[in-house]
């Protein structure tokens, strides 16, 4: 799994998330509109979590779940990457 940081604090939800977008992109095969919003949530001040979860448009069928991806605050380092069924 490709990490994106710097080795440098991710102080904020849109660093984070602008950290995280590739990895999200390449998760969903470069469609990520169907999962806005992305939720982040920082927890305990060291991990940021990231998800979003599908959502279908006009009778829509979608194969598959919501994504999820807990990042180092302290380095940007990715930690998990899940793909829910």
């Amino acid at each position: 799994m490709p990490n994106n940081h710097n080795g440098k604090d991710v102080q904020t939800a849109k660093e984070a998330f602008e950290l995280a977008l590739p990895i999200l992109s390449d998760m969903n095969k470069g469609n990520i509109e169907n999962l806005i919003p992305i939720h982040i949530t920082l927890v305990e001040d060291t991990i940021w979590i990231l998800y979003g979860y599908p959502h279908p448009k006009d009778n829509e069928i979608i194969m598959g779940g919501g994504l999820y991806i807990e990042m180092s605050k302290n380095n940007g380092a990715i930690l998990k990457a899940i793909i829910e069924e």
